[in-house]
């Protein structure tokens, strides 16, 4: 077996397995957030949220919105939210909407809120 060959299995292995711990750090993030470790919750989302998962970077937003496990970062929400925005989470495109809206961690943007609101709208 050719070196090329084998650097590419050990990659696909590789990808494997941090799909996998990622779906466990979510598993399990989601079991801290139903027993309200907060904390816990946060540190496991947050690799998952920056390596691009919208639905950690939803609870991440969520969680940081709140105050809950981190301290209460409203522009910071806004980013996490915005990021699960873009990748089409209707949740996080309501959120994001109200956060606009009501001008919490952005701009007061009307505009913004109702291109957010009608996105997150339009998928039920």
């Amino acid at each position: 077996m050719s070196a090329t060959i084998r650097r590419l299995l050990f990659s696909l292995i590789l990808i494997q397995f941090s799909h996998l711990a990622f779906a466990n750090a979510m598993d399990n993030a989601m079991l801290a957030i139903r027993t309200r470790d907060f904390a816990q919750a946060v540190h496991l989302l947050y690799p998952v949220a920056r390596a691009g998962n919208k639905e950690a970077q939803y609870q991440l937003g969520i969680l940081i919105r709140n105050g809950q496990g981190a301290r209460q970062n409203l522009k910071a929400a806004a980013d996490w939210l915005r990021l699960a925005s873009k990748q089409g989470l209707a949740r996080a495109q309501y959120a994001l909407g109200i956060m606009y809206l009501n001008g919490e961690g952005v701009d007061e943007n009307d505009t913004r809120a109702r291109f957010w609101l009608e996105k997150a709208a339009k998928q039920g």
